[in-house]
């Protein structure tokens, strides 16, 4: 009875400190059960796979969903299977495959719940409010509510994972990054700032039984997510699908509106496996992506040497800068790499808006915001309602191509500014 009373008081507390933000979502949700639009186009491709999955998983379990030869990692497959459960027939899960959108939505949520914590700490009267610049932007919302993509489930893990590193959770950020890539293996490209921020705590105060509880949740975590696979033998099915992920659509682009533009006039028909002296496009997309992708985290290795240098192992690199890489680097891994779809760039929303929320300097999320917002509406033209193509100057391929290398450089300077003013960057990074 003491056990009840004591977690019925503890969420009753947890409750009352963010009862203003819980209420936004609480509207936020019934208002998306009532009028989320149920689309079935851009997309139908996704979701006659996903019923198909879902039929088999029906009739076979999850464990099986491997012998139907799928190409999503296993997160995907719980999510389904868990829709089946709720579904229950054949019939059902095809009437209401749009509604998993509202599951999608339910995550991102949780993705700005975690933003908010971050902030509250810095403006705790005015953060619930707040937050409604990221809840309220179309450029968040749109891949999950009107395209129907789950962009969002992972995004939300990334950022969880990234709040827990920040607060010295070792153990839950491990654990979420993990998740997150069991999602979708886009995830790795924030392993390098993810993982600066474990050294830099592991720098300051080592603990190996801490680190061995780190890993042994891991473990623990990542082998029952396997299990059911490897419970039938398919568990080497589930690492090829990871492995085999990148070459399976080998356009230069799948809809994103990057720098290939520059290169081709019509990248969506050229394929990547061919190139110029000795290498294929998807080669030089790569060399390019990490390239930016060492300009972008650089300033974290600058940081590191002086740290050591100065044996000052208790300051921290400024959180801004973090929010800041968190934005740029699915930007450059979209911008540069080859067979990249418009919503890959979805995850740099969420860091950029508490970048701004954060700091209170709002261009760069804004400018984030418009141009994956027209990325994505040039893509799938839900709004537009047709097929046909626009012809308005901003919504043309090179145009928001533009804005995006336009959002990559000011970001970099925005890097690198601190770096000028070692005051601002002592203070920050207290």
């Amino acid at each position: 009875m003491n056990k009840k009373h004591s977690l019925f008081g503890t969420f009753y507390k947890w409750q009352k400190d963010h009862r203003s933000i819980l209420g936004i979502f609480l509207v936020a949700f019934v208002l998306v059960l009532l009028f989320v639009p149920d689309t079935t186009t851009p997309g139908k491709y996704d979701r006659r796979v996903w019923i198909t999955w879902a039929n088999y998983m029906l009739s076979n379990g999850l464990e099986n969903v491997y012998k139907l030869g799928v190409d999503y990692l296993p997160i995907t497959h719980y999510i389904l299977y868990g829709y089946t459960l709720l579904t229950g027939s054949t019939e059902s899960i095809i009437a209401n495959i749009n509604s998993l959108k509202i599951f999608t939505f339910g995550m991102e949520l949780v993705g700005v719940f975690y933003v908010y914590l971050l902030i509250k700490e810095k403006y705790p009267r005015q953060a619930p409010l707040a937050c409604l610049l990221i809840l309220l932007n179309p450029a968040y919302l749109y891949d999950s509510l009107l395209y129907g993509q789950w962009d969002g489930i992972y995004t939300t893990l990334v950022f969880i994972s990234f709040y827990y590193a920040l607060k010295h959770r070792l153990t839950l950020s491990l654990i979420f990054f993990f998740i997150a890539i069991n999602a979708k293996i886009q995830a790795l490209v924030y392993l390098p700032l993810i993982g600066f921020i474990w050294l830099e705590h592991l720098m300051e105060r080592f603990e190996a039984k801490r680190v061995f509880k780190a890993l042994v949740g891991l473990v623990v975590v990542q082998s029952l997510i396997l299990l059911p696979f490897a419970l039938t033998g398919d568990l080497w099915r589930v690492f090829e699908v990871g492995f085999n992920m990148v070459g399976r659509y080998p356009q230069v682009s799948m809809g994103a509106n990057n720098m290939w533009f520059f290169v081709f006039e019509n990248p969506l028909k050229q394929l990547d496996i061919h190139g110029v002296y000795g290498l294929s496009y998807n080669t030089y997309g790569l060399l390019a992506f990490f390239a930016m992708s060492f300009v972008v985290l650089f300033p974290l290795v600058i940081y590191l040497f002086f740290k050591i240098k100065s044996r000052d192992f208790s300051r921290r690199y400024p959180v801004s800068g973090l929010l800041i890489m968190g934005a740029l680097l699915p930007v450059i891994f979209f911008y540069f790499n080859t067979q990249m779809h418009a919503r890959y760039a979805h995850s740099a929303i969420l860091f950029a808006g508490a970048y701004a929320l954060y700091n209170r300097k709002y261009f760069f999320y804004i400018l984030a915001s418009l141009a994956y917002f027209l990325n994505l509406e040039k893509a799938s033209k839900i709004l537009k309602g047709n097929i046909m193509e626009y012809q308005v100057f901003f919504m043309q391929s090179k145009f928001i191509a533009f804005l995006f290398a336009l959002l990559i450089v000011l970001g970099i300077y925005l890097l690198y500014k601190p770096f000028f003013s070692t005051t601002s960057m002592h203070q920050e990074g207290k």
